[in-house]
């Protein structure tokens, strides 16, 4: 490897590296966020006390599950785009 595909190689190591720690962060900031917004004392906390479990359901939803999984999609899709990028550097094998 010459030095400079090995500082090509770093440099997108170091990109990659950035991107996966950013996706991972604004997970993080999701979960935050519907627990400032959406529980009391770390439990879900749904608007209304009476509602049936059809109306539960579709709260949690719009609280909670869309928001994360929103989150959640959007990191996946870093991790797989990370995953197929022909200038990752892939490991060694042990026999290499």
């Amino acid at each position: 490897m010459t030095d400079d595909t090995r500082h090509l190689a770093d440099e997108a190591e170091r990109r990659y590296r950035y991107e996966i720690t950013s996706a991972m962060n604004t997970v993080i900031r999701a979960c935050r966020h519907i627990l400032n917004t959406s529980a009391y004392a770390n439990t879900w906390a749904p608007p209304d006390r009476g509602a049936t479990a059809t109306q539960l359901v579709s709260t949690a939803r719009y609280d909670v599950l869309s928001k994360l999984q929103t989150a959640i999609d959007q990191a996946e899709a870093i991790a797989r785009i990370i995953d197929a990028s022909p200038e990752r550097p892939r490991p060694r094998r042990r026999s290499e």
